[in-house]
């Protein structure tokens, strides 16, 4: 098992000789989240922490220091046509809200974005699926925002490579 992690390890870590590194910001369901990652043209890999939106906060009393989200997605990335690209790959994701619960998830990500070879501005738009059996849950839950903002079943953003 060592040998299988140490493996998958090195080809991560390859992977970024080549890569651009990017920071970005989206809007979810119910949460917005500020993300850092790396791509090529055919692999990006990032890790994002969100915090409640402020509709969110409203509607559930809580303050958005208390219910975070932690994610990672491995998106393998093809260019179908011209400015279009397509991704998919697994996501895992990590919530808490404090003093009362936490909650791993993994699931499938899948990404449509426009991004043009000149211009280091992207759009996009993120899906993911994250089944009920691939989801781990510890404490009492006060309220399903937690729920929401973990799946985040839908993002819109923008990133900025460099």
């Amino acid at each position: 098992m060592k040998k299988v992690l140490l493996t998958a390890l090195f080809i991560c870590m390859g992977l970024t000789l080549f890569a651009s590194p990017y920071i970005g910001v989206s809007q979810g369901l119910g949460a917005t989240s500020v993300e850092l990652g790396f791509m090529t043209s055919s692999f990006e890999e990032n890790i994002f922490v969100g915090i409640p939106s402020l509709m969110a906060m409203d509607s559930y009393n809580s303050d958005f220091y208390k219910t975070v989200v932690v994610g990672t997605d491995l998106i393998y990335r093809f260019r179908p046509i011209g400015p279009l690209v397509i991704g998919f790959g697994p996501t895992f994701r990590a919530a808490w809200e404090t003093g009362n619960a936490f909650s791993l998830m993994a699931g499938v990500a899948y990404q449509l974005s426009l991004e043009t070879p000149d211009v280091m501005d992207i759009l996009y738009v993120e899906g993911a699926y994250i089944p009920d059996f691939m989801q781990y849950e510890s404490g009492t839950v006060t309220n399903d925002f937690l729920d929401k903002a973990a799946k985040q079943i839908f993002r819109l953003g923008w990133r900025h490579a460099f």
